[in-house]
């Protein structure tokens, strides 16, 4: 009796173990309260962890969270902290992500390719955080119910991402002519077409867009982009936040989209394209 308890007492010591490490150095950090092995700058809104060099000014990301705040008429529940990690290896431990970036409860991971390509002028770092922190702010404002039943379609939430953080057109994004352009030569994705969320796969139309390699996602995060600044320019921004937070609170994307715009979705699809077309 007393060596099963002695197994069983190892086991549940092993496994503690094994959980803190992962809590501490692995794939849970995104989820801990303690990160061993940064140095900290902090202030009131924002905790910026690094290993060596700190390469972001910290009023700058106060700068773009107070502008993120305002433009979503919304305010982030939770401090935020971002951690810039040293290699994508160490990305990819923490994260297991192959992305740039990732957002997750109130934390943003930074890949150090990331960091290599904004010291090298190759990447505007801060338009990059200021989309994932858009993420984060329409997340930490949704129920946890909501936030797993992706309420938020994956093209609403890409497409306020994108066009708030200014990134249609900068670094290797399609500028807004070359997003017409490409929608005049016959390249054109259905936003409703493109999923992202909790535990969501990519829908096959995408994986199969008859663009290759990254250039499909630089246009295509680029188009959604440009749907979210027509619909403001057609309806008005305090309108397209209504539907946008109606949205966070409610599944039912396309009679929401009809109650605010007074047009189903798929009509305004084709009056887009039929603009687009025209231009």
């Amino acid at each position: 009796m007393k060596k099963k308890m002695r197994i069983g007492l190892i086991v549940i010591l092993s496994l503690f173990v094994l959980i803190m490490e992962e809590f501490l150095f692995g794939a849970l950090l995104p989820y801990s309260p303690v990160f061993i092995g940064f140095h900290k700058v902090e202030n009131d809104k924002v905790s910026i962890y690094y290993h060596k060099n700190l390469y972001l000014d910290i009023d700058e990301v106060s700068k773009i969270i107070a502008e993120s705040e305002d433009f979503h008429t919304l305010t982030y529940t939770k401090r935020i902290n971002i951690i810039l990690t040293e290699s994508e290896k160490e990305f990819y431990r923490y994260t297991f992500s192959t992305f740039r970036f990732l957002a997750v409860k109130n934390k943003i991971f930074v890949s150090g390719r990331n960091i290599q390509d904004s010291q090298n002028g190759k990447i505007h770092m801060y338009a990059y955080l200021k989309h994932e922190l858009s993420h984060l702010l329409i997340y930490q404002n949704m129920s946890p119910i909501n936030y797993f039943r992706n309420t938020v379609p994956g093209w609403l939430l890409e497409g306020i991402a994108t066009y708030h953080s200014g990134m249609i057109g900068q670094d290797s994004y399609y500028s807004k002519d070359e997003v017409y352009k490409t929608i005049q030569n016959g390249i054109f994705l259905n936003p409703i077409d493109w999923k992202s969320g909790f535990l969501v796969s990519q829908s096959s139309i995408v994986k199969e867009f008859p663009l290759s390699g990254n250039d499909k996602y630089f246009f295509i995060y680029s188009e959604l982009g440009c749907v979210i600044e027509d619909l403001i320019q057609r309806f008005g921004h305090d309108s397209f936040i209504k539907y946008m937070k109606l949205s966070m609170k409610n599944g039912d994307n396309e009679s929401i989209f009809y109650k605010f715009f007074g047009i189903e979705y798929k009509d305004y699809i084709k009056q887009f394209q039929e603009m687009v077309l025209t231009s």
